[in-house]
């Protein structure tokens, strides 16, 4: 057999990445994970193999029937294939079965091997150079608590040397592989999650059928893509991006990337950059970004260079736009609806005329968008009496307190500003508390029927 996909691996701080790692529970029952330790639970350099079989032996021994399920690293030896593999069968305390043979032609001696203990970091044993896991596998990665953004403490750090690299990808199919926060971490249950130092896409390089899971990104240079480019198949949710005063992109979605309640933003307080590079990047029909708070970032905030969906984020006091709208293919809508959007440096919502073919953009809230010559939202050509021939499909949207609230269309029959040109009138403050990050919405606007959006936060 080889690595199953109900295999599971551990990651600690203080883990080293020649321990086993892994432990398979499901196929191989009846043992203890001793992947949820930083040391290895045995380590021996006399192993052997008898070419033909998958029977590992040991002089020295000290195998037990709890190391069961667990896997073991062979890291040298004689005619030993180096790699992971999981203990299938005890027989005695020198003999145990693995799930495969480590062996090829040549029967294998004086190998070295570490059963149990957990890895030091999630990129090095998890490469498609080395293909030791499998789709359908998840890595448990343990942090120290809860990131203090004013003084962070790494967990991890990606090294400036790792640029594009590559992990093993997953698919929809056989299942996608999984970096997930370790509930162990402490405080978990109050946002306690690892921190990651990452630098210029030494996170993911067009890889396909990834999930990330509660983990916290701190970037630590410049290059466009930063963070993540993404290959297809690929979710975020509940991840941070802190762009920490580099003008990059955190989030690169270059195949269909779904982004689910994350947060980019910037805990420097650089100056801020309209020309900047945005927090989040699409460009590849299908994806998706819900419930997520982007601000504060030193650029502009989510550009959908092709179809997808925006919806229920908050998009608020970024450097240059709040949502760039360029759909290229009328076959491929672009639906963006129920998001905040308030105080950008730029328009709260810049579309280029092509994109408004196929797009919806309906039930956004605009708000306070003043420096001087942006707009709530704005089409990047053509006059009004030719865009309002689609404005159907920018309806029901909230604006307040923008400088001014359109540029090349008009309201909508059913929007509404504070601006009394507008369709439906209301000059009350949206929002509770703005200059918190507060935007629940208050009563007296929620009064009018409108729809509340969501507002994330970390």
């Amino acid at each position: 057999m080889a690595v199953q996909a109900t295999a599971v691996w551990r990651v600690r701080p203080s883990g080293n990445n020649s321990n086993g790692g892994g432990y398979d529970g499901t196929t191989y029952p009846g043992g203890t994970d001793y992947s949820q330790q930083n040391t290895a639970q045995l380590s021996l350099t006399d192993l052997a193999c008898t070419t033909g079989t998958s029977t590992l032996t040991s002089a020295t021994g000290g195998f037990t029937a709890a190391m069961v399920g667990n896997a073991i690293q062979i890291t040298a030896g004689t005619n030993f294939t180096v790699g992971v593999y999981f203990i299938s069968a005890f027989t005695n305390a020198n003999t145990v079965t693995l799930d495969r043979s480590p062996v090829g032609a040549s029967s294998g001696s004086v190998g070295t091997g570490y059963v149990g203990g957990a890895w030091a970091d999630f990129w090095t044993n998890t490469t498609s150079a080395l293909n030791w896991i499998v789709p359908g596998n998840t890595i448990y990665i343990l942090g120290g608590g809860i990131p203090n953004k004013t003084a962070y403490a790494y967990d991890y750090t990606a090294s400036s040397s790792a640029v594009h690299l590559t992990l093993v990808a997953g698919n929809s199919t056989a299942g996608l592989i999984r970096y997930f926060a370790d509930p162990a971490t402490p405080n978990y249950s109050t946002g306690g999650m690892p921190c990651i130092a990452i630098y210029q896409d030494s996170l993911v390089y067009n890889t396909t059928g990834l999930s990330f899971y509660r983990l916290w990104f701190v970037v630590q240079g410049n290059g466009y893509y930063t963070g993540v480019l993404s290959g297809s198949d690929c979710v975020y949710r509940e991840c941070v991006f802190d762009q920490h005063g580099w003008n990059t992109v955190c989030i690169g979605a270059y195949g269909i990337t779904h982004v689910y309640s994350c947060e980019c933003f910037d805990s420097t307080g650089a100056a801020k950059n309209s020309s900047g590079s945005p927090a989040i990047e699409t460009a590849y029909a299908g994806n998706i970004i819900i419930g997520s708070n982007v601000h504060d970032y030193i650029g502009p905030g989510i550009s959908f260079n092709y179809a997808g969906e925006c919806s229920f984020n908050v998009v608020r006091k970024c450097g240059g736009y709040g949502i760039y709208i360029a759909m290229y293919n009328a076959s491929h809508p672009c639906f963006v609806h129920n998001n905040t959007i308030d105080a950008n440096g730029g328009n709260g919502i810049t579309f280029i005329q092509s994109a408004l073919f196929g797009s919806a953009v309906f039930n956004n809230i605009i708000s306070n968008h003043t420096t001087p010559g942006t707009y709530g939202l704005s089409i990047s050509a053509g006059t009004a009496s030719v865009n309002n021939l689609l404005n159907a499909a920018t309806d029901y949207n909230v604006f307040y307190n923008n400088t001014t609230d359109l540029s090349g269309i008009s309201y909508g029959p059913h929007a509404t500003s504070n601006n009394p040109s507008a369709p439906n009138v209301n000059t009350n403050n949206p929002y509770n508390n703005q200059s918190t990050g507060d935007y629940s919405l208050t009563s007296t606007f929620i009064d009018t029927g409108y729809p509340q959006t969501a507002y994330p936060s970390h």
